[in-house]
């Protein structure tokens, strides 16, 4: 019938009706990422020890530079009188200079007190992240309310999500701190340093443009019965000196003196200078010093008075001067000391004598006195002439020491800095 009543649908759950569990099974996930986020944070404390290291180079950036070579440095000689001047003019090398990034890794290693507790930490966070693992796996087949379901459980499908997300999260946060340490000790420490190496050599024996002086060299004079050193260049690569203060007297006393002498500079041959000039020099004014001994010797009042007190001057003058111009007759005087002295004139008459007796012995006594001040003048000027020449050869032989020393040095460690540092340190 038209007035029937049409019959009202029945009334539907809310769809909203099954969220509420969905959050309450959330909120233990919710947890774990917090606990999950604390453990990281606490993690990375262990500290490791290096293991094997490598090492690479990487240049990142090269310019050209110039750089001392001393062996290609030249010389120049110049002898002026007996001054002889040697002055080294240094020479570099054009070469190609490299900066380098230099990267070493470590491989990271556990200490051994740590292993234990980290393999221990490991294996205990695998059980409960297993069972919670498998519970959530198997919480599908779990129904809440069909108790005739094959897996029914009467605490519902939310408790048994729970309790595997709990059990999950337990496992997470245990097994964090011993997985970021092992990820830790996988990845290798770096440090990383930036030095300057010098590379390939372009160009060799170039001028130094005023950048550098050649100091240090050690300069000798070498002939056919030795060598005698001189020194070494100053700061500014120059040598000076008298060559009469370092050539011995002895050198051009013997029957066959050296004409000529060659000039070294350390291995590199200069050329030869003339030395006769200089042996003259020393012979004429060891001829002086000895005609100055012979005056100071007063070997006139030796002769006349045949004492020992006043011979004592030709005495000093023999040993001073063994080989001198003077010997021969300063000998004969010596040796007649022990023949009686001749009669006195006038048919031996001794003539009184009384009132001049103490003026000619004050007289003697006086030039005995003066003869011995001049003579201690003469021994005193040689002996400081023989000291200074034996100081500035002991100071020569340690300054050509210290400075091949310095020289080997440089070849060996080239650009090493610090080897060079530590090599210079130990010459003495």
């Amino acid at each position: 019938m038209a007035n029937a009543s049409t019959p009202k649908p029945a009334p539907r759950c809310p769809a909203a009706l099954p969220r509420p569990r969905a959050r309450r099974a959330a909120r233990p996930l919710a947890g774990a990422g917090a606990l999950l986020l604390c453990a990281a944070a606490a993690s990375g404390c262990l500290e490791f020890r290096r293991g094997e290291s490598k090492t690479a180079d990487k240049v990142v950036d090269t310019h050209q530079d110039l750089v001392r070579a001393p062996a290609s440095d030249e010389g120049v000689v110049d002898l002026a009188a007996t001054v002889l001047t040697v002055t080294a003019a240094p020479r570099c090398d054009m070469v190609e200079m490299e900066k380098v990034e230099q990267t070493t890794s470590y491989e990271r290693k556990f200490d051994d007190d740590s292993v234990v507790p980290i393999a221990v930490l490991e294996v205990m966070s695998l059980v409960p992240m297993i069972a919670g693992v498998a519970l959530l796996a198997d919480s599908p087949k779990v129904y809440d309310n069909d108790p005739n379901q094959r897996d029914y459980n009467p605490t519902g499908k939310t408790a048994v999500v729970n309790a595997g997300a709990a059990l999950l999260s337990v496992g997470a946060v245990v097994n964090i701190w011993p997985t970021v340490e092992l990820i830790r000790s996988a990845v290798p420490e770096k440090d990383t340093t930036t030095t300057e190496r010098q590379g390939e050599v372009l160009q060799r024996n170039v001028d130094c443009a005023n950048r550098f002086t050649a100091s240090g060299h050690y300069v000798t004079l070498r002939h056919a019965g030795g060598t005698i050193s001189l020194g070494s260049t100053d700061g500014n690569g120059k040598l000076a000196t008298d060559l009469k203060q370092v050539l011995p007297l002895s050198l051009f006393q013997s029957p066959n003196p050296p004409v000529s002498m060659g000039v070294w500079l350390d291995s590199q041959y200069l050329g030869d200078i003339g030395v006769a000039k200089v042996g003259m020099a020393l012979l004429a004014q060891r001829e002086e010093q000895d005609d100055l001994a012979w005056r100071a010797a007063e070997p006139e009042a030796c002769a006349a008075g045949r004492t020992e007190p006043a011979c004592a001057g030709v005495r000093r003058y023999l040993q001073g001067f063994p080989q001198g111009r003077h010997a021969a007759e300063a000998t004969q005087l010596v040796n007649q000391l022990s023949v009686a002295p001749p009669p006195p004139p006038n048919g031996g008459v001794k003539i009184a004598t009384d009132t001049t007796a103490p003026l000619l012995e004050r007289a003697v006594a006086e030039s005995q006195v003066a003869s011995q001040k001049a003579m201690d003048a003469v021994w005193a000027k040689l002996e400081q002439d023989t000291k200074k020449a034996e100081q500035q050869a002991e100071k020569d032989a340690v300054t050509a020491g210290h400075t091949a020393c310095l020289k080997t040095c440089r070849q060996v460690c080239a650009a090493d800095g610090a080897c060079r540092k530590s090599c210079e340190e130990q010459c003495p």
